[in-house]
């Protein structure tokens, strides 16, 4: 197996984890459905999460709480199914800033945060902190699954 096709597997493994975790969320019409997988600087699995796991939480947020030593997270990788958020209104602190604060180096996303409640910037913010971000559009669809209570086009009215 070719080195890049190894790496592909290998990133595409936990974006399926975490889009199966994405599942486990409550559908919510105001509130997306997202997964998310820590690994720690050794590649070892530290922690995941899911939107909703307790309260308004978001799937970030729920994977960084749960790290106890949270110098485990300095060099960290996360996998989420959607681009962290940078504005929000059920918590002080945006999914962005907790990746921030907490050291994490890596970031793979499936999709763009769709421009339905907030406008995102995740991308930008995390990059212009240094961290590196990777999409991983080939997920889009496993991303896209668990939020077509939200995403799904309106009927048309036909009067």
């Amino acid at each position: 197996m070719k080195a890049s096709a190894k790496t592909n597997w290998y990133h595409g493994y936990w974006m399926r984890m975490a889009a199966h975790l994405a599942t486990k969320c409550p559908p919510d019409a105001k509130a997306y459905s997202v997964g998310c997988v820590i690994l720690d600087a050794y590649g070892r699995l530290l922690s995941t999460g899911h939107s909703r796991e307790w309260g308004r939480c978001h799937a970030e947020e729920s994977a960084i709480q749960k790290v106890k030593l949270k110098s485990r997270l300095k060099g960290a990788t996360l996998y989420c199914t959607m681009e962290p958020c940078t504005a929000r209104d059920s918590a002080p602190i945006p999914c962005a800033d907790h990746i921030i604060k907490n050291g994490i180096k890596k970031v793979f996303i499936a999709i763009e945060e769709p421009p339905n409640f907030k406008d995102c910037k995740g991308i930008e913010k995390l990059r212009e902190a240094g961290i590196v971000v990777r999409f991983m559009p080939q997920y889009a669809p496993l991303a896209l699954a668990p939020n077509a209570h939200i995403l799904a086009p309106k009927p048309r009215c036909c009067g």
